[in-house]
Protein backbone atom coordinates (compact mmCIF):
# COMPACT_ATOMS: atom_id res chain seq x y z
CA UNK A 1 0.00 0.00 0.00
CA UNK A 2 1.52 3.43 -0.85
CA UNK A 3 0.01 6.96 0.19
CA UNK A 4 -2.73 6.89 -2.62
CA UNK A 5 -4.11 4.34 -1.64
CA UNK A 6 -3.84 4.66 2.13
CA UNK A 7 -6.80 7.67 2.30
CA UNK A 8 -8.61 5.51 -0.04
CA UNK A 9 -8.33 2.10 2.29
CA UNK A 10 -8.90 4.34 5.55
CA UNK A 11 -12.68 5.44 4.61
CA UNK A 12 -13.43 2.08 2.39
CA UNK A 13 -12.94 0.01 5.90
CA UNK A 14 -14.33 2.84 7.79
CA UNK A 15 -17.71 3.02 6.15
CA UNK A 16 -17.50 -0.64 6.31
CA UNK A 17 -17.74 -1.03 10.39
CA UNK A 18 -20.11 1.46 10.63
CA UNK A 19 -22.54 -1.61 9.44
CA UNK A 20 -23.96 -2.91 12.69
CA UNK A 21 -23.52 -6.43 12.04
CA UNK A 22 -19.64 -6.00 11.45
CA UNK A 23 -17.76 -7.00 14.71
CA UNK A 24 -14.38 -7.95 13.50
CA UNK A 25 -12.51 -7.26 10.62
CA UNK A 26 -9.46 -9.31 9.58
CA UNK A 27 -7.40 -7.67 7.48
CA UNK A 28 -5.59 -9.82 4.95
CA UNK A 29 -1.63 -8.30 3.98
CA UNK A 30 -0.29 -10.84 2.16
CA UNK A 31 0.06 -8.85 -0.95
CA UNK A 32 1.12 -5.42 1.26
CA UNK A 33 4.62 -4.78 0.74
CA UNK A 34 6.47 -1.58 1.26
CA UNK A 35 4.19 -0.06 3.72
CA UNK A 36 4.73 4.04 3.70
CA UNK A 37 4.91 6.25 6.67
CA UNK A 38 1.14 7.46 5.39
CA UNK A 39 -0.16 3.51 4.83
CA UNK A 40 0.87 2.79 8.37
CA UNK A 41 -0.85 6.00 10.14
CA UNK A 42 -4.16 4.80 8.09
CA UNK A 43 -3.80 1.14 9.61
CA UNK A 44 -3.24 2.94 13.13
CA UNK A 45 -6.12 5.30 12.52
CA UNK A 46 -8.57 2.38 11.60
CA UNK A 47 -7.25 0.08 14.77
CA UNK A 48 -8.22 3.17 16.96
CA UNK A 49 -11.30 4.39 15.31
CA UNK A 50 -12.55 0.42 15.27
CA UNK A 51 -11.21 0.13 19.21
CA UNK A 52 -13.26 2.91 19.78
CA UNK A 53 -16.65 1.42 18.51
CA UNK A 54 -15.70 -1.12 20.67
CA UNK A 55 -14.91 -3.46 17.49
CA UNK A 56 -12.04 -5.59 16.73
CA UNK A 57 -9.33 -5.45 14.08
CA UNK A 58 -7.30 -8.79 13.39
CA UNK A 59 -4.27 -9.14 10.98
CA UNK A 60 -3.02 -12.27 8.83
CA UNK A 61 -0.89 -13.31 6.12
CA UNK A 62 1.53 -10.44 7.37
CA UNK A 63 5.25 -10.60 5.91
CA UNK A 64 8.38 -10.49 8.35
CA UNK A 65 8.84 -7.44 6.51
CA UNK A 66 5.11 -6.06 7.53
CA UNK A 67 5.90 -7.28 11.10
CA UNK A 68 8.98 -5.46 11.51
CA UNK A 69 7.60 -2.37 9.97
CA UNK A 70 4.38 -2.46 12.52
CA UNK A 71 6.44 -3.66 15.36
CA UNK A 72 8.87 0.01 14.69
CA UNK A 73 6.20 2.18 14.37
CA UNK A 74 4.40 1.22 17.37
CA UNK A 75 1.42 0.03 15.87
CA UNK A 76 2.40 -3.62 17.17
CA UNK A 77 1.58 -3.03 20.42
CA UNK A 78 -1.52 -0.96 20.30
CA UNK A 79 -2.77 -4.25 17.67
CA UNK A 80 -1.93 -6.56 20.51
CA UNK A 81 -3.40 -4.89 23.50
CA UNK A 82 -5.65 -7.20 25.46
CA UNK A 83 -3.92 -9.99 24.16
CA UNK A 84 -3.27 -12.84 26.77
CA UNK A 85 0.50 -13.55 25.47
CA UNK A 86 1.26 -16.09 27.54
CA UNK A 87 -1.61 -17.74 26.63
CA UNK A 88 -0.47 -17.81 22.88
CA UNK A 89 -2.97 -14.49 22.32
CA UNK A 90 -2.31 -12.31 18.88
CA UNK A 91 -4.15 -10.33 16.95
CA UNK A 92 -1.89 -10.59 13.73
CA UNK A 93 -0.75 -13.65 12.18
CA UNK A 94 2.49 -13.97 10.03
CA UNK A 95 1.78 -16.05 6.41
CA UNK A 96 3.36 -18.73 5.78
CA UNK A 97 5.16 -19.60 2.45
CA UNK A 98 4.10 -22.88 2.28
CA UNK A 99 0.51 -23.01 2.90
CA UNK A 100 -0.69 -19.12 3.22
CA UNK A 101 -4.30 -19.51 4.19
CA UNK A 102 -2.87 -21.02 7.44
CA UNK A 103 -2.97 -17.27 8.80
CA UNK A 104 -6.01 -16.74 7.72
CA UNK A 105 -7.38 -19.76 9.55
CA UNK A 106 -5.71 -18.69 12.74
CA UNK A 107 -6.79 -14.82 12.16
CA UNK A 108 -10.50 -16.73 11.90
CA UNK A 109 -10.30 -18.98 15.25
CA UNK A 110 -9.25 -15.37 16.74
CA UNK A 111 -12.13 -13.31 15.65
CA UNK A 112 -14.54 -16.63 16.74
CA UNK A 113 -12.68 -16.18 19.86
CA UNK A 114 -13.91 -12.39 20.30
CA UNK A 115 -17.22 -13.54 19.36
CA UNK A 116 -17.27 -16.15 21.99
CA UNK A 117 -20.48 -18.67 21.13
CA UNK A 118 -22.48 -15.86 19.04
CA UNK A 119 -23.02 -17.17 15.46
CA UNK A 120 -20.83 -15.62 12.93
CA UNK A 121 -21.42 -14.60 9.43
CA UNK A 122 -18.14 -14.58 7.50
CA UNK A 123 -17.68 -12.76 4.23
CA UNK A 124 -14.54 -13.09 2.70
CA UNK A 125 -15.77 -10.01 0.36
CA UNK A 126 -17.66 -7.66 1.89
CA UNK A 127 -20.46 -6.82 -0.04
CA UNK A 128 -22.78 -3.63 1.13
CA UNK A 129 -25.42 -5.19 -0.69
CA UNK A 130 -25.59 -8.25 0.75
CA UNK A 131 -28.64 -9.53 3.08
CA UNK A 132 -28.14 -12.08 5.81
CA UNK A 133 -30.29 -14.84 6.10
CA UNK A 134 -32.33 -12.78 9.03
CA UNK A 135 -32.76 -9.55 6.94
Amino acid sequence: MFFGAAELFRTQIQRIVLDPAIKIIILRLKNARHLDATSVMALEDLLLFMRGRGLHLVVSGATREVYRVLKKSGILVTLQQGCDRRRGESNIFLTNPRNPNLSTRAALKRAQEFLGGEKAEIRIYYDPQHKTATE
